[in-house]
């Protein structure tokens, strides 16, 4: 299973999304689950909440074997370590 995760924010109304969308091997579609918040935040944290939007979303659906896939680099990495980055409550 391979569950996207990705976020959007929008600079004129302060609305940030983090959205996570799960598809199996074929590539059908699973669930989805997305979060909107009012505010301001680095777009990495917000990437940050959609990687853990995404293994929420993996808990809802009961998957065991699974990838959540991000797209920022940054955040990737400090997963991969653990970082204390300015995101790091929630990794």
């Amino acid at each position: 299973m391979k569950i996207n995760a990705d976020a959007a924010l929008a600079k004129n109304s302060g609305t940030i999304i983090a959205a996570a969308v799960a598809r199996d091997f074929a590539g059908r579609f699973l669930g989805d689950s997305a979060v909107v918040m009012e505010g301001s935040l680095e777009p990495e944290t917000v990437e940050a909440i959609s990687c853990k939007e995404g293994l929420g979303l993996a808990s809802d659906l009961l998957l065991q074997d699974f990838r959540v896939a991000c797209d920022n680099a940054g955040v990737v990495a400090s997963i991969r370590v653990g970082s204390l980055s300015s995101y790091g409550h929630i990794i």
